[in-house]
């Protein structure tokens, strides 16, 4: 199970090319291993060889049992001098903070004693202002839903906006453009010829658009992609119902020449620590694609010449054409994650688990960021946010430097000058 800390773990991984571990770098692969000393072969007396494995009872070590299989444990819970080892270990563990308490003067004893009942309070107030917070979520959800609903039926050509909306909207754009002009923050416009094609039909290509347009989320769209995805009408997202703070996106799909379903949903499952708030992502439920004949985005069809087995002896090597399956890069695999995984072979551990959290994360941005501003994105004026709001390590390594010197000619005697964009307020449009 995979534990979500504060901040995002790693954005930028993906189903595209590249390690699927994302950008987190590698520590310490290929370095070779620490010398072993002879003192430090010896077991201690609360180390325990059993079949091969050693396990470390001191509590400074990590065991881990599962290797053994069922015999292994079998043979664990059957020895005595285990079984008291875990028992005194356990017991320790269920008694240091009565020991702790145990150990203070009396009055402190009391004073301690009373601010673990403040605490009790606090966790009770906390309990009520999430039941109030999930209460007003749902309420707002509902409120935006009829305008998701408006959205979508506009962009499928379902429903046209009236002559009266359109011009409303044209003067609320020219309103915002002149806020942003007397802000500083007007964008260079290029001259383009008017299109007045009347017979397009609702907003074509629009989420392809708004996803090609999200910073972290770009990347993972082929060229394959696009013809498909220009099939995708909406995306959506609601809570598990038995599970609030689990989440489900829907891809809504109209009929296309790629595959069956019409809604590909995927569920991230989450658990809620009780005490520290903290999400634990649990895993995912993947939906099936059922594919059309030939047109499975996720894989390719490669002819390989493989060698016969057996054979004559002295008529040489023989080898037969095959075509087989391969792994293609694809926005498609974000449905099936540990699917594509597992075509990986040689990935370890660690990349793995990076590799659920950062899907994770792109799961929150389409949920958080790209389906409530999805025309921000469409447009392209969310993703100048995005990329002003994250930037590049490399400008912020840059802009550290600059800062570095500066502080030393300030240092030298110099007056520090204010920086050239100081006055500037930020253009972010939502």
């Amino acid at each position: 199970m995979t534990t979500l800390g504060g901040g995002a773990p790693g954005g930028g991984g993906g189903f595209g090319g590249g390690n699927p571990g994302g950008n987190k770098k590698n520590k310490g692969k290929g370095k070779n291993k620490k010398p072993v000393s002879d003192s430090e072969e010896e077991s201690s007396e609360e180390e325990i060889q059993t079949k091969g494995k050693k396990f470390d009872f001191s509590g400074n070590g990590k065991f881990d049992f599962s290797a053994l299989g069922p015999e292994g444990l079998a043979n664990l819970a059957n020895d005595p001098n285990i079984v008291s080892l875990m028992q005194q270990k356990l017991g320790a563990l269920g008694h240091t903070h009565s020991d702790v308490l145990d150990n203070l003067a009396e009055p402190v004893k009391g004073r301690v004693l009373v601010l673990k009942d403040l605490n009790d309070t606090r966790k009770k107030l906390e309990a009520e202002f999430k039941k109030e917070y999930e209460a007003l979520q749902k309420k707002y959800r509902d409120l935006y839903q009829p305008l998701y609903d408006q959205r979508a039926s506009i962009i499928v050509g379902a429903t046209e906006p009236t002559t009266e909306e359109v011009a409303a909207a044209r003067a609320n754009e020219e309103a915002r453009e002149k806020a942003h002009k007397e802000a500083g923050c007007e964008s260079v416009k290029e001259e383009k010829e008017v299109k007045t094609e009347a017979d397009v039909k609702g907003v074509p290509g629009f989420w392809l658009q708004a996803l090609q347009h999200h910073v972290d989320l770009r990347d993972l769209v082929e060229a394959d992609d696009e013809e498909a995805l220009k099939h995708l009408v909406d995306i959506r997202w609601r809570p598990l119902e038995d599970n609030p703070v689990s989440f489900v996106l829907e891809f809504h799909f109209a009929e296309n020449p790629f595959f069956e379903e019409k809604v590909l949903a995927k569920t991230y499952h989450m658990i809620e620590n009780a005490d520290s708030g903290d999400l634990h992502f649990s895993r995912v439920d993947s939906p099936t694609i059922t594919w059309k004949a030939g047109k499975n985005l996720c894989v390719r069809q490669v002819t390989k010449q493989q060698k016969k087995r057996g054979g004559r002896r002295g008529k040489g090597s023989q080898t037969r054409t095959v075509t087989v399956e391969e792994p293609t890069n694809s926005f498609f695999h974000f449905f099936n994650p540990e699917a594509f995984l597992n075509l990986q072979p040689d990935l370890e551990e660690e990349d793995y688990e990076q590799f659920l959290e950062d899907d994770y994360v792109m799961g929150t941005e389409i949920k958080e960021k790209l389906i409530p501003y999805a025309v921000l994105y469409f447009t392209g004026e969310m993703a100048q946010d995005d990329e002003y709001e994250g930037g590049d390590e490399d400008d912020e390594d840059e802009e550290d430097e600059d800062e570095e010197d500066e502080d030393d000619e300030d240092d030298d005697g110099h007056v520090q000058q204010p920086a050239a964009n100081a006055s500037k307020p930020e253009c972010n449009q939502q």
